[in-house]
């Protein structure tokens, strides 16, 4: 079925405050899905409502004037608070169940640093959707998007539309069900992450996994340190140490797989991301991944990588990323080389 872009289309505003009733309103339609207009008003909303409750008007008019003076310092920490940070929770996705329609919302993530109230309608239809439970703050923006791979717009979106009972409700939770089986299967069916390391390479008998009070070497008769053969393997992490990261791993907002050489990493955004609006650090022993200016992913990795050797890119609504691990050699024989494997994908609890 083919479908006709809009001049414009309807969205549904939804106040923190429940005794104000929800909103219809309308826009232009978007540009394209790189200069969407709409997303820009949203952020100024935000920044707005920021502003309001933070920012002594009063006061800082008469710092201005020069009538009194107030600590610049202050100021702009406060000022550090209205900057907006846009955050959109998929409620439904685009597939060809849905004819290529989604829904998502759109919500103030500095809401609460500034103490806007709770959005409890917000955070009802979201759980609705089957989105995790979460505090959702401020006034929030819904609106209905139709993306086929080849063509982006945003349609009407109406208040009758948020009912449990909505076909697109429906929809959804049949679309993610499909998902959660399809990643399910593609667990399942991963290759033995283990099938291809060293012969012995997790030799627990050239382990050496105790505590360095108990490593000393035991003492001769005459006081001096008894010669002991040390193994030559390396030190590797316990077998129980190793199911932390499998074939397949889910985290709140990624996914990540390790393999012997490398670790991939996956992160789901939603339709109008796009190459330019995604920033990707890699050190050796570092990642970084920013959205549209948002951090996605920053941490210290458990392992080290080449960065010249891995690589990143956006396939099919996911940020993509190939670590490649830094190659090992054994200090004692440089022919034997091996890749460590990780406990998990940071070296810190995230």
């Amino acid at each position: 079925m083919s479908r006709t872009r809009p001049t414009d289309f309807s969205f549904v505003m939804i106040p923190a405050s429940p005794s104000q009733p929800m909103r219809v309103l309308r826009g232009p339609q978007v540009k394209d899905k790189n200069d969407d207009e709409f997303l820009d008003g949203i952020k100024q909303e935000f920044h707005q409502k920021h502003t309001d409750v933070v920012i002594d008007k009063d006061a800082l008019m008469a710092h201005l004037s020069g009538e009194s003076k107030i600590d610049t310092s202050d100021l702009m920490a406060t000022a550090a608070k209205t900057v907006p940070k846009l955050r959109i929770i998929p409620l439904a996705f685009a597939a060809p169940e849905s004819d290529y329609l989604g829904v998502q919302m759109y919500v103030d993530e500095n809401a609460g640093e500034v103490g806007l109230k709770e959005n409890g309608r917000a955070g009802g239809i979201a759980a609705i959707c089957g989105c995790p439970r979460e505090s959702i703050r401020g006034d929030v923006f819904i609106s209905r998007v139709f993306s086929d791979g080849h063509h982006w717009w945003r349609e009407n979106f109406e208040i009758p539309d948020i009912r449990p009972s909505a076909e697109w409700i429906q929809t959804a939770h049949k679309v993610k069900a499909r998902l959660e089986e399809e990643a399910k299967a593609a667990m399942e069916n991963a290759a033995d992450p283990l099938a291809d390391l060293p012969e012995g390479y997790y030799d627990l008998e050239a382990v050496d996994d105790s505590d360095d009070e108990d490593d000393k070497e035991p003492a001769k008769a005459d006081g001096h340190s008894a010669a002991t053969k040390q193994p030559a393997a390396p030190v590797v992490k316990r077998p129980e140490d190793m199911g932390a990261l499998d074939s397949n791993t889910y985290r709140d907002n990624y996914r990540f797989r390790q393999m012997k050489g490398k670790v991939t990493v996956a992160i789901e955004v939603e339709d109008d991301i796009w190459d330019e609006d995604v920033r990707v650090t890699i050190k050796p022993n570092h990642l970084t991944v920013r959205i549209k200016g948002a951090e996605g992913l920053d941490g210290e990795l458990s392992g080290k990588v080449e960065p010249r050797k891995s690589s990143w890119e956006l396939d099919d609504g996911e940020v993509k990323i190939t670590l490649q691990k830094a190659c090992i050699s054994d200090p004692e024989d440089e022919d034997r080389t091996w890749f460590d494997w990780w406990g998990d994908l940071w070296a810190k609890k995230m």
